[in-house]
Formats: structure tokens, sequence, C-alpha cells
């Protein structure tokens, strides 16, 4: 290749990355008993984080408790929890679904007076699980993402139910049951759709508390706690169990753990008191915890938190405000106060989406094929 032909396709590549906009969002449920329920869509556009772009009103009395977005930036998907204050109070529980860019309702699904325990997309984002509890029984509900139908109801055997699940790389689903066994189910065939037990295990010693899966590895990890101390170790899914060597070990209190989207960073909480927790984001692959300066991160008061998919942020809930920490240098990246509105109760973060710049002079943005989103990126007033 020509030195000519070389400067024109380094140019021709600097000149399409500078037409490109790089946008995510920030979901931030909020909502408690009497009040109106909300869901505030935070933007973030090129790693900077702007001003409220839009909040979607659920209405009195209804909480968003859990939330998370589809691997491929498509759906943002919400349990709400409605409670009817009367002489007996009823809890109702809906699946809503909304599109992204357009924040249009798409589905909401009724799901009876339940508890649900974990959600989660598979990494291709063809199918949304749901694990809950009803009248004691444990329940795992799937639905294809494509229309939203359900597409398979399975009950866990015995009074058991699965505290958390998640999908490895491959699709598979994994869960951590009550009875502190990890199992594993066959991959849900589109055509077909079953949900049968493919493996189950339990430590000989110890038992297993939390598990955390990244929809780009296989391999998942889990927290191991015994009488002294626990251990997060990683379970290798060809084998069927956890490797030998801890990855981190000799820590106590530990409540929860989580792996970012690469599954190179841990996080994990540390119980401190009563209603505190501290925060840690372990590096896994240089064996060391994330700086991070005095007073930053510190205690949180919800045991929530999140990754952003491209392992640059992390966000958690705090008394007064949702944080944002660069997972780099743990430094705070921006705040986002209550003022004075509704307790927040569930935080994600979208994928990253690649959009391109607006021209001069024009008002709008029209659409991207990819994903499916249309919206008005040059607003900001929540219309």
């Amino acid at each position: 290749m020509s030195i000519s032909k070389k400067i024109f396709m380094f140019l021709f590549f600097v000149m399409a990355a500078m037409s490109v906009n790089c946008v995510s969002y920030l979901a931030v449920g909020r909502g408690e008993t009497g009040v109106d329920g909300k869901i505030d869509i935070l933007k973030v556009e090129n790693r900077k984080f702007d001003k409220l772009k839009k909040t979607l009103e659920l209405g009195s009395s209804q909480n968003p408790t859990k939330l998370v977005f589809s691997p491929d930036g498509k759906y943002l998907a919400c349990i709400i929890i409605k409670k009817t204050v009367s002489f007996v109070s009823i809890k109702e529980v809906f699946l809503v679904v909304y599109q992204v860019g357009s924040w249009k309702k798409t589905k909401s699904v009724p799901l009876g007076e339940i508890e649900v325990k974990s959600i989660a997309f598979d990494p291709k984002s063809n199918l949304f699980a749901c694990s809950f509890v009803q009248a004691r029984e444990g329940n795992i509900h799937v639905w294809k993402t494509k229309n939203w139908d359900t597409i398979k109801k399975h009950k866990v055997s015995g009074e058991d139910y699965s505290k958390k699940i998640g999908f490895t790389k491959s699709g598979v689903l994994v869960g951590l049951n009550s009875d502190d066994a990890i199992v594993s189910y066959k991959k849900i065939s589109m055509k077909k759709p079953s949900l049968t037990q493919n493996r189950y295990w339990k430590a000989a010693s110890g038992k297993i508390t939390s598990i955390a899966l990244s929809p780009k590895r296989n391999d998942f990890i889990g927290l191991l706690e015994n009488s002294e101390a626990c251990s997060i170790k990683n379970f290798k899914t060809a084998s069927w169990k956890f490797t030998e060597k801890d990855i981190k070990s000799g820590m106590k209190s530990i409540i929860t753990i989580e792996l970012s989207p690469s599954g190179k960073y841990i996080g994990y909480e540390k119980k401190k008191d009563v209603q505190k927790y501290d925060l840690q984001i372990y590096d896994r692959q240089f064996k060391k915890l994330i700086n991070k300066p005095p007073g930053s991160i510190g205690s949180i008061v919800s045991r929530q938190y999140t990754f952003d998919f491209e392992d640059k942020y992390f966000a958690t809930m705090t008394h007064g405000a949702v944080e944002v920490y660069s997972i780099a240098d743990g430094k705070l990246q921006y705040q986002y106060p209550s003022d004075h509105g509704p307790k927040f109760s569930a935080i994600a973060f979208s994928p990253e989406i690649k959009l391109p710049k607006e021209k001069k002079g024009k008002g709008f943005f029209t659409s991207i094929s990819e994903g499916g989103l249309f919206e008005d990126l040059s607003r900001d007033d929540g219309q």
C-alpha cells in the first residue's frame, strides 16, 4: 500500500471516529408506598454524564425494584411492585418492558402476588428469565423477547427457589438455589423450548451464598462461606466444579458478589453494621483492589450496585444520591441527588450505542438501525 493511500485510510478512520457519538443510559428507579413511582433515565454521552433525559412515570405506590437492560440495547426490563393500601395490604407484581430510545412501554405482564428474586437476559437478548417465589414455591419463567410471549414456566423442586440466576456466554441458564446448590439447565431451544435441569452441585464443606455471571464468559464465580472466612472461587463449567486456587480468600462478612460484563472486575459488599456496607472492586487480572481516595465509595446503604457494559464505571445508591465511580481509579465521576423525591430503589446501565453526530443546523436526530433506537438526542427537556 502506498504512503498516500495509508494517509487517506488513516484520515478516513479519524473522521469516522469524530463523526460518532457514544451514548448509553443509566436508569434509576424510585418509589415507595403512597408516592408516585418513576424511573429516571440519565444520558451518558461520549462518557460524560449529562442531565436528566427522560422520566418514566409509574403511578401511585408503584416501586421499581429491579431494572436490567438487554445486552443489545433494545429493551429496559423492570420489575414493578404495586402496593394497595387498604384493610388488607395487597402487593401485585408486574414485568414492564420499555423500548430504549423511544421509551415507549412495549409490554406489561401481571405476575400476581409473588416475590421476585432475580432477573436476567441471555447474551443474545433473545430470552429473558425471572426467578420468583409464589405460595412458598420456587418458579422460573422465561420469555421470548421477539414478542414477549412466555415460552416456559418451570417449578423448582421441593420448597427450593433460585435466589440468583444468570446466563453464561453460550446461553446456558445457571441458578443458585435456596439450598445453596448451583444448578444449570439444558440450553433453551427456540423451536421446542424446555427448561430441564442438567447439573446440580453442592460444596463438600461450607456453603455457596452468592454467584455472579458474565455474558462474555462461560465460567463464573461463587462466594464460598465457612465458619471462619469467605473466599471467591472460579467455577469451571467444563468440569462443573470450582478451581482449586481461590481468586480471593480470607475475607469476612461478605454479603454478595457481582461480575463486570467482561468478567475482569469483581464487586463485593462487606457488611459494616446493621444498615451499612462497604463496597470493594477487585481487579482479578492484576489481583488488586481498585485504588480509591479516602471518603469515596465508602459506606452504602443499599445492597444494589451495577457495572456499566464497557467496564468504565460502577454505580451505587446512598442515602441521598446515586453515585458513579470510575473503575480505573475509584474516583467519583457523577452524583445524582435525590432532591427529596421518592427513595432510590434500583439502578442499571445500558450498553454503549454508537450514533452518528447530528449535522449543524439540524435540531434533531432521526434513528439508527442497530438496536432499534429512535430518539431526539439533541433535546434534554424530558420530552
